[in-house]
């Protein structure tokens, strides 16, 4: 079972558990500051996520030795506000003592700062100091519980908790402030100074009491969850990032009198109730009384940024209190803050100190809120624009307004002009028109948002009536954002065309895959092209993980695999369009790699080249609008721009999702929610669905209530987190969990990766399937509904256990396939590459570069050493020569010389440092290679003798050989034939001396041609 989380003290528990509901207390209490703290988090919020989860650690890391020192002097902490807590010590756990065991907590705190005064992050060293105050007196507790009984908080206050908060605000960095009953209760031990109405310590008199041995008990499933949901009180990751709405409140401090207190707390539990939130419990310290709020999480809900708003109205409203808020809504650590014996809920990131010094800057009476806040609420809210304010911690000004209430009459979210999809329909139709007349059609471009449609228009067009009539054959071909090998949409669909099955062997698959495509060759219409599939079958079954011995690919060098592969595809693809005019739908071609791209490209211009032969062939390519996609509209005969749907087009679509049409009246919600976003309207529809807000019409349509009508979010994100929020802990894991293996997944990936819970994994599996998050491609094989839905999973956990979850891919993929790991390199190496087991990952990515420099695929290649370099220990030089001179190789066949004279610059610089000829040698003869190829043949010749010269004092036979080779082309170009002629001579003699037959032949031919 997963241990219960300690967000409550024990001390508020047992009064609790006797029904005592509020008492006082004689004790010590502190008030700790930390400073330093409003600066790192400045610094750290500008690295945006990686900045939050940064700072998380980072405050854990200060507070637990803080936390420590209270608990083995007998205290216990209140809570947290941010860079602050503060605790309390009772005099019944050690009567005479209590102030002594406070004090030596304090002194235990400093000496810790002290040992550790700075804090080293990936953004910066950070100091960060700690002071502090002390008193001693009565200290109150009050619980306050809501009159449904669904919540229950509580808060602590006093002269202790009041007299240390003000002898901290007398206190420097490192200083501890006693005010006057605390030094009272330590003069015996203390040596002070007066500073103000405070004594701030100087030395000790006498020996403190020695630390105790913490003995805190285990809490009690079942009463902490009166203070907090299961979901927190039992959650196992220590946080996620999530979209947070964040509002600070200013409350008048005469709310703290104990008698307004309990209606106030009934007052703000009632419309918590009603408009949702989540917080902790009053706060009173040194900035005043504050209520934090936060809403999407620690559970997203729809209309989040609304109901917020109107929680703080109506706040105002009900207690007749003039309140101040501010109000933001951003990306957020959302987690676990303080130390394992004592720890808050909370939200760490820019958008929470943004809220509240929106707060402090706004005047009273008045609700400030931030761009992304007004943006998303200025049709159903009456805002004000404030201009520009300078914000502490932001570089430029920022733009802030001001909520006044609710419009009486809502006004349409969408504003602007709509694109109906009969116009990309028809335009799809024409554009196949050329496969009628058994002519090739080109490519045809997609292009739009995520989740806008582009997915559903090509199924809409793939099962009109008309398309189905024509009986087209479809290739269908899925990018992958994760693993982007060479040829990887085209390796998926082959080994599916062949039927290569993973759980056969090697030469049930090869026979499968000769039969198969001996019967695509005896159909084939023309001979030719019948011969060149035979010819190329080897190369076509490497795409599949195939091999056999004495093929035609086990002979071909790299350069002529990676050329038979465009051969063979395009031979493949020809037969096919000839047997039935053919389609090839490459979807999400953001993500495609380089060679995919290349070939795409070669076949359309090679198909065109070739105007005696005919193929009805048509590529339809899909894709976001972002910066270096491969497809532009120069390179496709169309580009359909797909722009958001109208209302009718989503009535249709509703009547597709919940199988029964809706009221005229829920579509135009749906139109104004969704902003015209297919995927958007669907999540939406699911959610009514889901939540059973649909009421089900006499006359056979769907409506909803006004109520429900209200609850339609207006942000995606936040429908997403909502709805894997809605599956059981459990199921969610296991969905966050599977995202990590990308858009397509393995389930025996995924069982491997959850061996623990490997008995209910199928449920979760299936409940996941029936929740719509995924759906089964195969009996082993299931994808994500749609990718900004596994992107969520993904993004809103933390980074250590994205870390962990790539690690245990890693170990899950060599297990499953530990009897041939070659076809794995790949995943192998990016999946131990995010699970930082560098060592591994650089294992793997030498294989996969060395697999696909020797196949000719050099991008990919590339792409590999770099990532390999990237991960190199400094002291192996020798190994970053070699990967150097691999990359420079492939650079070289790239045709990059910029990047290939980099490469070179630093081969010499390593092999300097050495001090190794041979290796000074290799680069200077593939400076000379370079320079004759660039037909910058002095340079050459200068590079040639220097690596000739080197080879011969290290004995560097190849080295040697090779400048005998470029020297007699290079000096002949120059003019110098008599010299051209001597080096050939001298190669031949070399060649004949060295028995190396190549270099013998190739000298033969230098001659002849000098």
């Amino acid at each position: 079972m997963q241990p219960v989380r300690r967000l409550v003290p024990n001390f508020i528990i047992e009064k609790y558990k006797n029904n005592k509901l509020n008492g006082e207390e004689e004790g010590a209490a502190i008030f700790v500051d930390l400073v330093g703290f409003s600066k790192m988090v400045d610094a750290l919020s500008a690295h945006g996520q990686p900045g939050a989860e940064t700072l998380a650690g980072l405050m854990r890391q200060v507070f637990e030795p803080l936390v420590n020192a209270v608990y083995e002097q007998g205290g216990f902490v209140i809570g947290y506000a941010g860079d602050a807590f503060n605790a309390f010590f009772p005099a019944d756990q050690a009567p005479g003592q209590v102030a002594q065991r406070c004090l030596a907590a304090l002194v235990k705190m400093q000496e810790q700062m002290q040992i550790q005064p700075q804090f080293a992050t990936p953004f910066g060293v950070f100091p960060i100091a700690a002071k502090a105050g002390m008193g001693y007196g009565s200290v109150r507790w009050q619980m306050f519980k809501s009159q449904k009984g669904k919540h229950l908080t509580y808060w602590m206050r006093g002269e202790a908790l009041n007299r240390a908060v003000l002898a901290e605000q007398y206190s420097a960095a490192g200083e501890i402030l006693l005010e006057k009953n605390a030094f009272e209760k330590t003069k015996d031990v203390v040596d002070t100074e007066v500073t103000g109405n405070a004594f701030r310590l100087k030395s000790l008199t006498a020996v403190l009491p020695e630390p105790k041995h913490i003995s805190e008990p285990i809490p009690d499933i079942k009463l902490m969850n009166s203070f907090f949901p299961q979901e927190i009180s039992q959650q196992p990751v220590i946080g996620e990032f999530r979209q947070v709405i964040n509002l600070f409140i200013d409350i008048p401090v005469n709310i703290s009198d104990e008698e307004l207190m309990t209606p106030f707390m009934q007052t703000v539990y009632a419309l918590q109730e009603e408009f949702g939130g989540f917080f902790l419990r009053p706060e009173l310290g040194d900035k005043g009384f504050n209520l934090l709020l936060f809403w999407g999480a620690p559970i997203a809900r729809e209309r989040d940024i609304e109901r917020a708003l109107e929680f703080v109205m109506a706040l105002a409203k009900r207690t007749k209190l003039t309140l101040r808020a501010g109000i933001t809504y951003r990306r957020a650590y959302a987690g676990f803050m303080g130390a394992p014996l004592r720890e808050d809920y909370t939200a760490y990131g820019w958008g929470i100190t943004f809220a509240a010094r929106l707060m402090t800057y706004a005047n009273i009476g008045e609700f400030w809120v931030d761009e992304e806040i007004a943006r998303r609420v200025e049709h159903k809210f009456d805002t004000t624009y404030l201009g520009k304010h300078p914000i502490k911690g932001f570089a430029e000004k920022q733009r802030i307004y001001q909520v006044h209430g609710k419009k009486t009459d809502a006004q349409a979210i969408y504003q602007g002009e709509f694109i109906g999809r009969e116009a990309e329909l028809k335009a799809l139709h024409e554009f196949i028109a050329p496969l009628k007349k058994r002519l090739f059609a080109g490519l045809i471009l997609i292009n739009g948002e995520a989740g806008i449609g582009k997915s559903r228009l090509i199924h809409a067009f793939k099962t009109s009536a008309s398309v189905q009539a024509t009986a087209l054959n479809w290739i269908e071909l899925q990018s992958d954002e994760l693993i982007r090998t060479a040829f990887n949409p085209f390796k998926n669909w082959i080994k599916k065309r062949f039927e290569v099955s993973e759980n056969s062997p090697d030469t049930e698959n090869w026979d499968r895959f000769i039969k198969i495509l001996d019967g695509i060759a005896e159909n084939a219409p023309e001979p030719e092209l019948a011969s060149e599939l035979k010819r190329t079958a080897s190369v076509l079954a490497a795409l599949a993980d195939l091999s056999h011995p004495n093929s035609l690919y086990e002979t071909l060098d790299a350069k002529a695999r990676y050329e038979n592969t465009f051969i063979a595809l395009k031979t493949l693809f020809c037969i096919e369009s000839l047997q039935h005019p053919t389609i090839i739908l490459l979807e999400d071609t953001h993500w495609v790699d380089e060679d995919s791209a290349a070939f795409i490209e070669y076949l359309i211009r090679t198909i065109q080249a070739e105007t005696e032969k005919k193929y009805p062939l048509a590529i339809i390519a899909s894709q976001r609008p972002q910066k270096n996609t491969p497809f532009t509209q120069e390179k496709a005969v169309q580009t359909i721009h797909v722009g958001e749907l109208t209302s009718q087009n989503l009535h249709s679509l509703a009547k597709e999702i919940l199988e029964k049409p809706i009221t005229e009246e829920l579509s135009r919600a749906l139109h104004t929610r969704a902003q015209g976003n297919p995927f958007f309207a669907e999540q939406i529809l699911r959610h009514l669905h889901d939540e059973k807000l649909l009421i089900d019409n006499k006359d056979g349509t769907y409506t909803t209530s006004e109520e429900a009508l209200r609850s339609i979010p207006l942000d995606v994100n936040a429908i997403l987190i909502a709805r894997l929020d809605r599956l059981t802990q459990k199921v969610r894991e296991t969905v966050q969990t599977a995202s990590v293996l990308g858009r397509e997944f393995l389930v025996n990936i995924l069982n491997e990766m959850l061996l623990a819970q490997l008995e209910k994994l199928p449920n979760y599996v299936r409940q996941a399937e029936q929740a719509k998050i995924w759906a089964h491609l195969s009996e082993i094989e299931y994808i994500f509904s749609h990718a900004l839905l596994r992107d969520a999973a993904y993004s809103m956990q933390l980074a250590v256990r994205q870390q962990n979850l790539h690690a245990l891919a890693f170990s899950a993929i060599k297990e499953v396939h530990k009897n041939n790991l070659k076809p794995y390199y790949s995943e192998l190496a990016y999946h131990a590459e995010k699970g930082l087991l560098n060592e591994e990952a650089l294992h793997y990515l030498l294989l996969a570069g060395d697999i696909a420099k020797d196949a000719y695929l050099n991008r990919e290649a590339v792409d590999y050493f770099s990532r390999a370099l990237a991960l190199l220990p400094a002291e192996k030089q020798h190994t970053k020569f070699d990967l150097l001179t691999k990359r420079v190789e492939c650079l070289y066949n790239l045709g990059d010389a910029i990047k290939q004279e980099q490469d070179l610059q630093e081969m010499e610089v390593v092999a300097n440092q050495l001090g190794d000829y041979s290796l000074l040698a290799r680069t200077y003869i593939r400076y000379a290679h370079r320079g004759s190829v660039l037909g910058d043949y002095q340079k050459a010749i200068a590079y040639t003798a220097k690596a000739k010269e080197l080879a011969q004092s290290a004995h560097a036979d190849k080295v040697l050989m090779d400048a005998y080779i470029i020297l007699p082309d290079s000096l002949s170009h120059t003019g110098k034939i008599t010299a051209a002629c001597q080096q050939a001579e001298e190669g031949l003699a070399y060649a004949r001396k060295t028995k190396n037959i190549w270099g013998e032949a190739y000298m033969h031919m230098a001659l002849e041609t000098v």
